[in-house]
Formats: C-alpha cells, sequence, structure tokens
C-alpha cells in the first residue's frame, strides 16, 4: 500500500442552508456555491434538522393526524456549486410541511 504522507486532504468545506417547505408532494431545491474543487478528488456529505411532513389522513382536519421525516440528497453540480434536493411524500390531505437546515461538507483529496 502506497504511503501518501500527512497531507491527504486539500480542502474542507462546510455550510447549512435551508430548503423551503414543499408543496403537493413535490420537494424544493436550493443550490450553493463553494469554492472550486477537481470533481474527480472531492465528496459531498449532508445531514439534516427540523424537516418533516404532517398530514390529515382521516376524515378530519384535528384528529388523525401522521407525520414523517423529509429525505434530503445532495451532489457535487459542477466544480463551484453543491445541488441541494428535498424530497416530499403526500399524504391524504396535507397540513403542514416544514422545510429544514441542510447542513453540507464537501472534502477535496489531494
Amino acid at each position: 500500500m502506497p504511503v501518501l504522507g500527512t497531507q491527504v486532504i486539500k480542502s474542507i468545506q462546510r455550510g447549512n442552508s435551508t430548503l423551503t417547505p414543499g408543496t403537493n408532494g413535490v420537494g424544493s431545491s436550493v443550490n450553493v456555491t463553494i469554492n472550486s474543487v477537481d470533481t474527480d478528488k472531492a465528496f459531498l456529505t449532508i445531514n439534516n434538522a427540523n424537516s418533516y411532513v404532517m398530514g390529515n389522513v382521516g376524515s378530519s382536519y384535528t384528529t388523525d393526524y401522521v407525520s414523517s421525516s423529509i429525505e434530503i440528497g445532495g451532489w457535487i453540480s459542477g466544480a463551484t456549486q453543491i445541488s441541494l434536493v428535498q424530497g416530499s411524500g403526500r399524504t391524504y390531505n396535507d397540513i403542514l410541511r416544514y422545510g429544514g437546515n441542510v447542513y453540507w461538507e464537501v472534502i477535496e483529496y489531494v
């Protein structure tokens, strides 16, 4: 196994973005500008907080609620940009949709 030394990471960029609530079963997306990276040597990790959908599955808006998490995805869409997307399921009768905070990190290797 070749030894790379102690300098294998070229850069680390971190940030967070907010995705707005989706509607009618459609999520939302946002593009984030980053410092230029070699896309062949970089990867993106993401995590989210405070995002969920709550809807009514019964005949009344005051009973029979269900809530579930909203999936967040992302990719490096160019040397200076990442794209973040929020998927969103649809319940019988959507009531509230909350966007979420997406925490991202781009690591570029030497």
